[in-house]
């Protein structure tokens, strides 16, 4: 985490140690974590899930281009971020 957050990543730890369930992973090879997806769009300013998966937890540069992990990211915007179900869909 710390060579995709560096100094910031100290910041997710502490968003996992206060809700553990951040801490989970929710991509398929299991190296992401759901406070990625929160942080990216209540701190580094994420407008879209293609942003955030792109540009922010580089999930969309692997070789799967996180297809099937954009569901999942979907779904935690829904429970962390209050994202209604057309949100999530766009």
């Amino acid at each position: 985490m710390s060579h995709i957050y560096g100094a910031k990543a100290r910041e997710l730890v502490r968003r996992c140690n206060a809700q553990p369930d951040l801490a989970r992973a929710f991509n398929k090879a299991g190296d992401a974590i759901a406070a990625e997806i929160v942080f990216a769009f209540e701190v580094e300013g994420a407008v879209t899930l293609a942003d955030c998966l792109l540009r922010r937890t580089m999930l969309g540069l692997n070789p799967d281009l996180a297809i099937g992990d954009d569901v999942s990211a979907a779904e935690i915007g829904k429970q962390y971020l209050g994202w209604s179900e057309r949100t999530s869909e766009g």
